[in-house]
């Protein structure tokens, strides 16, 4: 399968979204995967917070996986994958962050001594006291320039060399144990833009290939091993990302990230996924060549690329533009991903934790920003029902893809209305090249109706178009040759 949708992350308590009706900021429910799904996507990057699962040390909160659970059954039950993940920024609020409890940074590492040194000369005063700073105080720098500080690169080295004992590996061991037989869990990434380690007291670890080899591989290995004991490697899938952000971006602000990483091998050849994130900066402003390089590096790991984190923004039309040429250089390499990110979720809140908060879907008036979502609603194959050979997607014009199929397997679309520019399969127009083959070819679709959800904020219909290829009586026909689809708007194809 191919997958594309967004990331879902509530990085304060209660760590999940809990709004029980619609809210542009606030909630997941039933009306956001429906909206989500119209837009052509089949893919949530879930925030499964380590603080939420393992509140106390020891103690397993499970009126917080209760509610884990419930979500991940309502993306069930309407088609939707799912990748979990523990997502950190900064790693906790005692360095302006999240992730890590409390309690493990109070017990595991050596707390704070002088933060946010040396971003500033002086600690904040909060930090002088032991206490974590406040949104106000965290918010005189850039929240992304606290793990560049004594305290954090320190606790960062200690979850390197001593996590997977002391904790983490406890919360993947639950977390696995009890979502891989989930038929919509595809498995977890195991963390969010690692962070090279203790770069002060060891600045050859600003080398991020040297990182890689040294803090995260052994970090990965131990994890994975921990998981396997508790679920089999076929049924939970496991990410891993190499480090971030470039390792002398506090030196050099133009500093631009290596594509490649330094992992000798990953723990699961031939099942693991290598996870990557693209922002610019720390990455080159060529999207099409950092993905060549991160496609290269995956392929020499035995590993299977995803992007789970990129900016999802477009507030005017050349913006609407430049997010369709992102997602093209995405899914013309087929390359699978979830951007950044559906909501702000708790970052809208006054004193919410807000490091990467951006509400892409929503305006500030809480109506549906169009020059976003036009962007997204585009042709996606969510099945290919053969071995793919190529994809060429112009996002709102035209989509196609050249398969060898497989029969008896059927190639499913996702169309939204959005794209085709009108509700249903009449305004959409699906060619099928098979002649080199001897095949012949039927489709199918299911389309689902728009509706208003409430002022300024509508789902808009969309269509799952299913494509069966089987053989033909042709005498000629090519053994093992491919097949074009194309799928077209009515409105593109009559011009």
């Amino acid at each position: 399968m191919n997958f594309r949708g967004v990331n879902v992350v509530y990085k304060d308590s209660p760590w999940l979204p809990s709004t029980p009706t619609f809210d542009s900021n606030l909630s997941f429910v039933r009306d956001d995967i429906d909206l989500l799904k119209s837009l052509g996507n089949n893919l949530v990057r879930l925030g499964v917070m380590w603080s939420g699962v393992f509140p106390r040390e020891g103690r397993v909160d499970e009126s917080y996986l209760t509610k884990v659970d419930d979500m991940i059954k309502l993306l069930e039950d309407n088609d939707m994958y799912v990748i979990v993940e523990p997502h950190q920024d900064e790693l906790n609020p005692l360095f302006c962050g999240e992730g890590a409890p409390d309690w493990w940074v109070n017990k595991y590492t050596e707390g704070v001594e002088n933060f946010p040194v040396p971003v500033q000369a002086t600690p904040f005063e909060e930090s002088l006291s032991g206490e974590p700073p406040s949104r106000a105080t965290c918010d005189t720098h850039s929240s992304f320039s606290y793990i560049w500080t004594n305290d954090g690169a320190k606790a960062y080295q200690r979850l390197w060399e001593d996590g997977a004992q002391n904790g983490f590996g406890s919360y993947w061991s639950l977390v696995a144990q009890r979502y891989a037989a989930w038929p919509n869990v595809i498995g977890g990434e195991i963390f969010n833009e690692p962070f090279l380690g203790d770069v002060f007291g060891d600045p050859s670890l600003r080398d991020n290939k040297k990182a890689d080899l040294v803090n995260l591989q052994p970090f990965y290995e131990n994890i994975t091993e921990i998981v396997r004991s508790a679920t089999p490697q076929q049924s939970f899938a496991l990410a891993f990302e190499p480090t971030w952000p470039v390792g002398n971006q506090d030196i050099d602000p133009d500093a631009i990230l290596t594509a490649t990483s330094g992992f000798s091998t990953l723990p699961e050849p031939n099942s693991s996924i290598y996870a990557f994130h693209y922002y610019s900066a720390p990455c080159t402003t060529d999207l099409d060549s950092y993905l060549v390089e991160r496609l290269r590096d995956a392929k020499r790991l035995s590993a299977v690329p995803f992007a789970s984190e990129f900016n999802l923004a477009a507030q005017s039309e050349v913006e609407s533009a430049l997010m369709v040429d992102v997602f093209n250089s995405f899914e013309n390499k087929q390359i699978s991903y979830a951007g950044w990110q559906y909501k702000s979720y708790s970052g809208s809140l006054p004193n919410g934790t807000c490091t990467g908060c951006g509400n892409s879907f929503f305006n500030e008036d809480g109506s549906s920003n169009m020059f976003f979502q036009r962007s997204m609603a585009r042709v996606f194959a969510s099945v290919v029902g053969g071995e793919t050979l190529r994809v060429n997607s112009t996002g709102l014009t035209r989509y196609e893809i050249e398969y060898i199929p497989t029969i008896g397997r059927n190639t499913t679309l996702l169309v939204p209305s959005l794209w085709a520019g009108g509700v249903g399969q009449d305004n959409f127009m699906i060619t099928i090249d098979g002649s080199r083959g001897g095949y012949n070819s039927r489709t199918t679709a299911l389309c689902t109706e728009g509706r208003v959800v409430q002022d300024g904020v509508e789902i808009h219909s969309s269509c799952e178009v299913f494509v069966e290829v089987y053989d033909g009586d042709d005498d000629d026909k090519v053994e093992g040759a491919s097949v074009v689809l194309t799928i077209e708007p009515i409105w593109r194809s009559n011009e």
